[in-house]
């Protein structure tokens, strides 16, 4: 072996460096490595110890990274992504694929459809992290990640545009009948309107050419998902995002009470390093990704 790597620290410690860094937390990172949290504090007191530096300023509730470890991270994280590259070739085919995806996305696009991506990928164990933080893929917190955005940068990333999508009104059958006889603007006015936070209704009705109910009632809500369930609970008629309720409208749970969708300004990204696509699971998570959205799109 040649002397100049064997003062390189492990690979053990070097990973629990990045779990930390990643975390703020030393029992947080114990916790995704699977071990004890005095063991991962071990392996951080080696690595101050080999490199001759403090790499935090701990604190009774986080561990925030010294300038010191700030420039180590930074020079690691390359390389522990080129390792595992370089690696994961030659492990078993049985392996784990991280994706990071909006919460109101993975219930009601995803979810419908895991049995078909297990029988087709049975071979790989998908770990699905719902969330609406934006993952840092650089810093290898997921492998893939679905974003709504207008621009998800492209610096280093494969970035794939997958869907665009439109704001459209719907309720349950039962509750678009208990809005009674009349055009759509004497039913709406009859209607509780469930609104989110950030899309209004007002530029719907301008593009239907309908005037805004002036009176009425309203239901604003901040979490996209839970306008769907409102909708589906027969609470009012919903502006939601048509790629969450396609199939609820085919199966007849929702229906539109208008055919005109208000275009969103943002879009479903499909995002992953680009070394990534060099693994076969992920390369293989990613296709069935596209093949389904295009799938969808070819059989409305």
């Amino acid at each position: 072996m040649n002397s100049e790597f064997c003062s390189i620290p492990s690979t053990q410690a070097l990973i629990a460096f990045d779990a930390v860094a990643r975390h703020r937390s030393f029992r947080r990172a114990a916790e995704e490595l699977c071990i004890t949290d005095s063991a991962i504090s071990h392996r951080i007191r080696e690595l101050e110890r080999n490199l001759g530096t403090l790499l935090f300023e701990r604190t009774t509730r986080s561990a925030r990274l010294t300038m010191e470890g700030d420039v180590l991270l930074k020079s690691i994280v390359p390389a522990l992504v080129a390792l595992q590259s370089a690696t994961s070739s030659f492990k078993d085919r049985h392996t784990h694929v991280r994706l990071s995806i909006l919460p109101s996305f993975a219930r009601f696009w995803l979810l419908p459809r895991l049995a078909d991506l297990q029988r087709t990928l049975s071979d790989i164990t998908l770990d699905i992290d719902t969330t609406l933080r934006q993952v840092q893929l650089d810093q290898n917190e997921a492998d893939l990640a679905i974003r709504f955005c207008r621009d998800p940068g492209s610096e280093g990333l494969a970035v794939t545009k997958i869907m665009d999508d439109a704001w459209i009104p719907v309720a349950t059958p039962t509750y678009a009948a208990s809005l009674g006889e009349g055009g759509l603007q004497q039913r709406l006015r009859r209607a509780t309107l469930v609104e989110h936070q950030r899309q209004p209704w007002a530029p719907w009705f301008e593009l239907a050419k309908l005037e805004p109910p002036g009176t009425g009632k309203l239901l604003l809500l901040s979490d996209t998902a839970m306008m769907v369930d409102a909708a589906l609970q027969g609470v009012g008629v919903a502006l939601v995002r048509r790629s969450l309720v396609d199939r609820l409208i085919r199966r007849g749970e929702l229906e539109v009470l208008f055919d005109i969708g208000l275009e969103s300004d943002s879009s479903y990204f499909l995002i992953c390093r680009k070394n990534s696509l060099s693994r076969r699971p992920i390369a293989d998570v990613y296709g069935w990704l596209i093949d389904s959205i295009q799938n969808d799109e070819a059989n409305p």
